[in-house]
């Protein structure tokens, strides 16, 4: 095989173990979106439920009971508003799993259009050098190795050109 060939085997072998990882955590990202709105469900009915609990004891000459089980109702639309946050958690996970193994398949084929363009000031001392050796802009190696989130990320990316 020549150099070229097995690098481009090499690149298609990496691009489906990205492929697999996107779709593994779709996957997962759909599982969790599906709890989601069930829980978002039932923790509307749970209020619901409640609230006609209060609303029974209010009217009724035994409200002791029907307090006591509006209180237990408010107790599990409690814990189904923290179980709740831990899927909408879970989900976001596996979202932003998913996004970075999309990302790492759109740097292997240099979709420049697919990855996040981070727009950043060029440095005096780069200026003289930037456009020649194309490192700052559109298609560019910053553009290119940039994954960083937060501000000081990119300055300090953007400092090691």
């Amino acid at each position: 095989m020549t150099g070229y060939t097995q690098m481009d085997s090499n690149i298609s072998a990496i691009e489906s173990i990205y492929l697999q990882r996107a779709d593994k955590f779709s996957a997962a990202e759909k599982r969790y979106a599906i709890r989601e709105r069930m829980v978002m469900n039932l923790r509307v009915a749970t209020f619901v439920v409640a609230a006609a609990m209060f609303v029974l004891g209010w009217d009724s000459g035994q409200g002791r009971w029907w307090y006591v089980a509006g209180c237990i109702a408010i107790a599990g639309f409690v814990a189904l508003v923290a179980y709740h946050q831990r899927v909408r958690g879970e989900m976001r996970r596996y979202g932003l799993l998913r996004q970075i193994n999309e990302q790492a398949i759109a740097r292997l084929g240099r979709d420049w259009t697919a990855l996040y363009m981070t727009h950043v000031a060029v440095p005096a001392e780069h200026q003289a050098v930037a456009a020649d050796l194309d490192l700052f802009g559109h298609a560019s190696l910053f553009h290119y190795l940039c994954s960083a989130a937060t501000p000081i990320g990119i300055r300090t990316l953007r400092d090691c050109f």
